[in-house]
């Protein structure tokens, strides 16, 4: 079970998390469809990862609000969805949202924060 970490604390340290291990992937390498999404990498990574438990995982992402061929969230919840994953539906505070997937015994916590130009969107989950 994954150990909460308040969603504003995530989302206002974007720089202490690190680049995904396998690049070009999402949600700890389960889905290979990441074109709109920069992964965001910093040094500060020691900072989460003292938040994160052994056998979990955590990964930061930014992209450009209504780009293109950016990624939407929406792509993110149909790709949980449709590789088997249930949502226990969204929370919402101001600009930050909240999403819960169940797979089985794994559990994936997706952040998602708006701007006018951008969206963070922040995962913890079970390995």
């Amino acid at each position: 079970m994954i150990r909460f970490v308040p969603p504003l604390a995530l989302l206002l340290t974007a720089t202490a998390l690190a680049c995904p291990v396998r690049t070009g992937y999402f949600a700890n390498g389960q889905f290979k469809d990441t074109t709109g999404l920069v992964p965001q990498c910093s040094a500060g990574f020691r900072k989460l990862a003292a938040d994160v438990k052994a056998g979990e995982y955590g990964e930061i992402y930014k992209t450009t609000l209504n780009a293109v061929g950016g990624f939407r969230v929406a792509k993110a919840f149909n790709l949980f969805r449709a590789n088997g994953w249930t949502s226990s539906g969204v929370a919402r505070k101001g600009n930050d949202k909240t999403y819960v997937f169940t797979k089985g015994k794994k559990q994936t916590v997706m952040l998602v924060r708006e701007d006018d130009r951008s969206v963070l969107i922040v995962l913890i989950g079970d390995k």
